[in-house]
């Protein structure tokens, strides 16, 4: 009897993928690894030079990437980015929501901080993902 290879179950053909905040970590590691099973991904990040080079990375190594430049704290990024995959790819299937920013200088404490830092904290971390999966289940 032929046995299956597990990863088999965990392929992701012709399925969309969106990934928000690929740094050089975790975004980067899950949007290479749904691209090897078969996923079509797109990511996203502030920086544009950063998600165009990961998009043709992916690209140069067979895989289906779209990289689009978006602020998770953006109700117009976030509208955007979810536009530019079901152009390039159909409906998205995937959200990863990984953006994310920090909240505290390293030479303080957290009851330094003013309220502009916690206000952004809450509009990536918080927000960003509500309202970007709000965006994704509107279409």
């Amino acid at each position: 009897m032929p046995s299956e290879n597990v990863l088999d179950r965990f392929r992701l053909d012709g399925l969309t993928a969106i990934i928000s905040g690929v740094g050089p970590v975790i975004g980067e590691s899950v949007a290479r690894a749904f691209a090897q099973v078969g996923a079509n991904v797109v990511v996203s990040a502030r920086t544009e030079s950063k998600v165009m080079a990961l998009a043709e990375d992916i690209r140069a190594g067979g895989g289906n990437a779209l990289g689009v430049r978006a602020d998770a704290a953006s109700q117009a990024d976030r509208e955007r980015l979810v536009a530019a995959a079901n152009d390039a790819f159909g409906p998205v299937h995937i959200l990863f929501n990984n953006a994310a920013v920090g909240s505290i200088p390293i030479d303080q404490t957290i009851w330094d901080n003013g309220d502009d830092i916690w206000d952004r904290a809450v509009q990536v971390n918080l927000m960003g993902p509500y309202k970007l999966a709000s965006c994704w289940s509107h279409r």
